[in-house]
């Protein structure tokens, strides 16, 4: 218990926190080092432009502008190594920072695997497999019970002996009705064929044709 009655904080939430509350200052920072850059920059090129100018007409003048661009040149040395600084800085957090909401997910997870453990055991998977089984068993008996016919049950020997007999009887019915049939041969073509029997046939009688014409011619002469 606090005995200032203030309520503790999480130490991850303010480890999160104040990496964000860091990177952010941080790119703040950056944001500023690279405006000065731009300003140096201007710097330098005002006076090179001043010292170009001077060159022959105030070389005293032109010899201190040089000065002043050289001092700003190191200044943005020193600038560009800082920005490079920070930026590495911010990589650095932002990976930390990654790292640390990994392991905070991953502990999450195994802490709600080990409430799930602590709720079930193998006992208890046991128990609720035995009760399923016994389950599924009892059902299996409810619907072999619901499907049992009503009413007197045939004599499946008898059954067998009627079939046979009305099998016997069909077959012997067909074998009748082949008996009764009559068999019928095709009909003979009603063509008449050209043989040589009747080329036979045909020349006797041209034969006797010209036999009563030779009597005729006899008959005339005399």
């Amino acid at each position: 218990m606090n005995l200032f009655g203030k309520k503790k904080k999480k130490k991850g939430k303010n480890t999160t926190e104040t990496t964000k509350n860091s990177i952010i200052q941080l790119r703040e920072t950056l944001n500023m080092l690279e405006k000065r850059e731009t300003y140096l920059e201007k710097k330098i090129e005002t006076e090179l432009q001043h010292a170009k100018k001077n060159a022959t007409k105030n070389r005293r003048s032109a010899i201190m502008a040089l000065k002043r661009k050289k001092n700003y040149e190191q200044q943005i040395s020193k600038a560009s190594n800082t920005r490079f600084s920070i930026e590495k800085q911010i990589s650095m957090l932002e990976g930390a920072s990654m790292n640390f909401e990994i392991m905070k997910s991953m502990k999450q997870g195994a802490k709600a695997m080990q409430n799930i453990q602590n709720e079930m055991s193998i006992e208890q998977v046991e128990d609720v497999m035995d009760e399923i089984q016994e389950s599924f068993q009892i059902a299996e008996e409810i619907s072999e019970a619901i499907s049992q016919p009503f009413g007197d049950e045939f004599d499946e020997d008898e059954l067998e002996e009627e079939l046979n007999e009305l099998e016997e009887l069909g077959l012997d019915e067909q074998l009748t009705q082949i008996n009764q049939e009559e068999i019928k041969l095709p009909n003979v073509p009603k063509t008449t064929l050209v043989t040589n029997n009747t080329q036979e046939e045909e020349e006797p009688e041209e034969e006797s044709e010209d036999e009563e014409l030779r009597k005729l011619a006899q008959s005339l002469e005399f």
